[in-house]
């Protein structure tokens, strides 16, 4: 009996295979079936925590700037400690937060790809710690 499985062209039991037996409406609806499933996944909007969305926290990170004390803006090194230091402050959501920690260790030029790409997935039209940090790092 095992000699004619092996020798068999057919699976070792009759039908267990889908194999001719499927029709194109069959292989249609289980496509859609697993497009249902698999398709569509977006990371969403972000759950609001603490009174904030991750929308809130990338714009807060992309106008940090405008939230700095002018006499900061003059010294690159205090410039940069100062805006992390708010953003650490302000930014709660922690999608948002993650995102900090990222962008805290890349270089300026990775910061300015992630955080326009970021900014861009928000909805935001600008990021102008984006283009402030893309002005930084040309010579």
């Amino acid at each position: 009996m095992l000699r004619s499985h092996l020798t068999s062209k057919r699976p070792f039991a009759k039908n267990a295979l889908p194999g001719d037996s499927w029709s194109a409406l069959g292989w249609f609806l289980s496509g859609a079936l697993l497009a249902v499933a698999c398709g569509g996944r977006q990371s969403p909007a972000g759950p609001v925590e603490d009174g904030q969305s991750f929308a809130d926290a990338v714009r807060l990170i992309c106008t940090v700037d405008a939230r700095l004390d002018p006499a900061v803006r003059e010294d690159p090194l205090a410039l940069s400690q100062a805006r992390w230091d708010r953003i650490r402050e302000e930014v709660t959501n922690a999608d948002g937060i993650y995102l900090r920690t990222v962008l805290e260790a890349e270089p300026p030029a990775r910061q300015l790809s992630l955080l326009s790409a970021e900014a861009a997935r928000v909805g935001l039209g600008t990021c102008p710690l984006a283009v402030a940090l893309g002005a930084a790092d040309d010579p």
